[in-house]
């Protein structure tokens, strides 16, 4: 059965590096594919914006390409290049952009501001909680918030609210958090920012 082109293109932006260049033989030996369809395949890579050619023969996965595997997306064999119609493609928010567009307007914030605002995407209270609550701790630790003073709690021996403040806001794109590399990476930027402290994950 003949793999479908989107596959290999996927198992080639999985083998590239955003550091080392490799060239269309290497990556061939590397995929187990014939070195002309391997070229065919990187592109494809770089037509869709996923991937670079710095030189002749010199190939690296991009900031882009970075940020399309982090985030579980899957290479389809649709078109590739920009829409005829002009119109832009409207990308689904998560509930991490969705709460990084709220850490960024609020600055200063406790873990029920940012839940408010992303209270109408479907999960349970719980759910939410527990995600953005990961979320704003690996942005805590790669250095996006620093802790603050904790909001007093309105109930009797309450030990209050924990506070948080925006202090790196590098743009739009929510950072996403690299198992592989125990980093955030950064869309805006194109870097990582490893976590210190606590546990990774």
């Amino acid at each position: 059965m003949k793999t479908p082109p989107g596959a290999l293109q996927m198992k080639a932006l999985q083998a590239l590096s955003q550091d080392v260049c490799k060239t269309p033989a290497y990556l061939a030996e590397e995929i187990a594919l014939p070195r002309k369809r391997t070229v065919s395949v990187l592109a494809a890579l770089v037509m869709r914006g996923l991937a670079d050619r710095r030189e002749r023969g010199c190939y690296v996965r991009n900031p882009a390409g970075e940020v399309f595997l982090l985030s579980g997306q899957v290479i389809t064999s649709g078109p590739i290049g920009p829409r005829q119609d002009d119109k832009p493609r409207r990308r689904k928010r998560t509930i991490r952009a969705t709460a990084w567009h709220a850490i960024r307007i609020e600055k200063k914030f406790t873990l029920s501001d940012i839940l408010a605002d992303v209270a109408c995407q479907g999960d349970g209270l719980p759910q939410l909680a527990g995600n953005v609550g990961r979320f704003i701790t690996r942005l805590c630790r790669a250095g996006y918030l620093r802790e603050l003073r904790r909001e007093p709690g309105a109930a009797p021996g309450s030990n209050g609210f924990k506070r948080w403040s925006l202090i790196r806001d590098t743009g739009p794109d929510a950072p996403i958090y690299s198992d592989k590399r125990k980093a955030m990476f950064d869309p805006n930027t194109g870097e990582f920012y490893p976590l210190t402290g606590g546990r990774n994950g």
